[in-house]
Parts: C-alpha cells; sequence; structure tokens
C-alpha cells in the first residue's frame, strides 16, 4: 500500500480523538501537566464509580447522545498508562482483549484497584493492513451510541494514542454462552426461554432505536455477566440501516448508498 494512502487512512483514524493527549495549546509547562493530571485522576474516578454502581440506563437514556451519557464518550484526557494490564483474555486477527484495573496514582485511590473492565486494544497498522477500518468504526460508534443498555457489553469509554486505538469495556467474567452450550450440549427450556427473550430484547432495541442490523449473532458474541445476564459483544459488522439519526454525536453511523 503506498505511504500517502496509509498516511491519509491513518489521520482517519486518528479523527476519532484528535485533540487528545496534548493538554491543549496553551497548556504546557507544569500549569499543563497539572491540570492534565487533574483531568485524568477525575475521570478514572467516574470510572471507578460507574463500575461500582453499574446501573443500567433507561431506553431512552441509552438512545442519547455519548456526549450526554457517562459512558460511551471519546475521552481526550485518558491513556495506556493509566490502566494496569493483568491478563489477556482473547486476542484476534488484529485486536487483543486484556483484563485491566484503574492505575491507582496515589494510595488516597486505591479504591479504584478493585474494579476491573476489559480493554480492548488495537493497532493502527493492522487496522490498516488488514482493511478493517470500517469495522473498526462501526463498532466504535455503535458501541457508543448503544452504551449502558442492560444487555449489551458497554463500551465506558474509548481513547488513542498515536500508534494505538483502545475501547474500554465492561468485563464478563461468565465468559462466552458458546462454552456453556458446548459443555451442556443443549440448554433446558426455561434456560432456552431466558436466553431467547433477552436476545429478542437486544435486537428489538437495536432495530427500532437505533436502526442497527446487527448481523454476527452466534453464541461465541454473547457473553454472560456476573449475574447471569447476557451481553452482546463484537459490534465490527453492524450496520446503520436507517437514515434517521438518534445521536448528535457527529460519528454517528450514517446509511450507505
Amino acid at each position: 500500500m503506498a505511504p500517502a494512502i496509509v498516511h491519509n487512512i491513518s489521520s482517519r483514524l486518528h479523527r476519532l480523538s484528535s485533540t487528545s493527549n496534548s493538554g491543549g495549546g496553551n497548556g504546557s509547562g507544569n500549569g499543563g501537566d497539572k491540570e492534565n493530571f487533574a483531568q485524568r485522576e477525575e475521570e478514572k474516578q467516574k470510572l471507578a464509580e460507574w463500575e461500582a454502581n453499574k446501573q443500567p440506563l433507561e431506553p431512552d437514556e441509552v438512545a442519547q447522545s455519548p456526549s450526554k451519557k457517562p459512558v460511551g464518550h471519546s475521552s481526550k484526557v485518558l491513556k495506556k498508562e493509566d490502566f494496569d494490564l493483568i491478563k489477556t483474555l482473547g486476542t484476534g486477527t488484529f485486536a487483543r482483549v486484556w483484563l485491566t484495573k484503574i492505575a491507582s496514582a496515589s494510595r488516597k485511590s486505591s479504591d479504584h484497584n478493585n474494579k476491573v473492565f476489559a480493554l480492548k486494544i488495537l493497532r493502527k497498522t493492522d487496522v490498516i493492513r488488514l482493511k478493517q477500518v470500517e469495522h473498526v468504526r462501526n463498532e466504535r460508534n455503535t458501541l457508543a451510541a448503544v452504551a449502558g443498555h442492560p444487555f449489551i457489553t458497554t463500551m465506558v469509554a474509548s481513547f488513542q494514542d498515536f500508534d494505538t486505538l483502545y475501547m474500554l469495556l465492561d468485563y464478563c467474567p461468565g465468559g462466552e454462552v458458546f462454552s456453556y452450550l458446548r459443555r451442556a450440549r443443549r440448554f433446558n427450556e426455561p434456560t432456552s426461554q431466558f436466553y431467547a427473550a433477552e436476545i429478542v430484547l437486544i435486537l428489538e432495541f437495536l432495530h427500532e432505536k437505533e436502526g442497527v442490523a446487527y448481523r454476527d449473532l452466534k453464541p461465541e458474541n454473547i457473553l454472560i455477566d456476573a449475574e447471569g445476564h447476557l451481553k452482546l459483544v463484537d459490534f465490527g459488522f453492524a450496520k446503520k440501516i436507517d437514515n434517521s439519526s438518534s445521536s448528535d454525536d457527529p460519528l454517528t453511523l450514517k446509511s450507505s448508498s
């Protein structure tokens, strides 16, 4: 691929947080560093509080712009150094998902330490090389639009640096439905009804509230949270299927001709 094309695509990816990590035009020096540090600590505290409460949003709240919700936003201040990577949860062709916790800057912020997340890390060069730019963009935009839904994995925040994209997600300790189905061979009728009802609610919300076709439903893409409820993951193939916009977020997916 020509260097000019790679540079253009990389710049397109970098637009997701075009002003991130710079501290602002006049934010140089110790004053800017202190301000940036304070903003990062404040955002980390909010992440920890969200994880501690894990209160799903109402459908009308979920449908709001990510800028008006406590989750789903693109952070301008978070960095990889704000998180401690614990272990790998899974790997893909161009992404790796880590179990992570919020790094504490001091003992006073030790309440961060017991809050864990799943951090999805994508190298921009791999995304470009494998021609996955639109899939990654679709996933980030859709997860931002539906953040807070009780049965869809919550993208708590997204951020980036020069080389890498990051999506901070809810951690689902139950693992994949596929693993349980493989061991059980089949679910009994009450279990099947329970899971089917939650899947119907997910698809109904995506179709009617967001105008999104998921297009990749399979047991490997359905996780189980700590309370036994389902969480739909992996929105790389999701597609906006109508012309309405449920959000004023400029990154919201638009229909393609």
